[in-house]
């Protein structure tokens, strides 16, 4: 099972990535949704507290919740496992670290995309994944001016013209 690591900041749009992975070759995938976070101003107290779970649903909405489960779905044949996580370390050797210990074979990211901060403690992963040891495909889509793009009905007008932007690192 290949193991895909895509950045999310909790927005249907960004949902694209899912699509490219699924429709990329026929291998299983699980595919983990991260977003990065700072902690590093937070008090013990806070720390010893802190659940990743319970952020995570504090900056999440339902419909980008739906939105995933459906593309899951629709997607059952190589999509095994969608799982979101949050990266709250610091500095490129965290972020290898994180990789690593996800067992990630392939980081895709948006070509041209600007990250949403659901969060005052939400931090841009393009710095980390621009120097990411593993190998990254980039992905472009057409953006859409629509303002329903990002409701849950904007899940349907998802561009089914991905473009994998091409890499000099072999075949997927």
């Amino acid at each position: 099972m290949q193991h895909v690591l895509i950045p999310t900041d909790f927005t249907i749009e960004s949902l694209n990535l899912v699509k490219a992975a699924a429709t990329m070759n026929a291998r299983p995938k699980r595919i983990i949704l991260f977003h990065s976070i700072e902690l590093s101003d937070f008090s013990i107290t806070e720390l010893l507290f802190f659940s990743k779970a319970a952020f995570i649903e504090s900056i999440s909405n339902k419909d980008f919740i739906t939105a995933s489960k459906i593309i899951h779905n629709r997607y059952a044949s190589t999509i095994r496992d969608v799982e979101m996580d949050l990266f709250t370390g610091r500095g490129q050797r965290a972020f290898e670290n994180f990789v690593e210990g996800n067992q990630v074979e392939l980081i895709l990211a948006p070509e041209a995309y600007t990250f949403r901060m659901p969060s005052d403690r939400s931090v841009n992963p393009m710095r980390y994944i621009h120097t990411a040891n593993k190998r990254t495909r980039m992905i472009s889509w057409q953006r859409t001016a629509d303002a329903a793009a990002d409701s849950l009905s904007g899940i349907f007008q998802l561009d089914p013209e991905l473009k994998v932007v091409p890499d000099t690192a072999g075949t997927l």
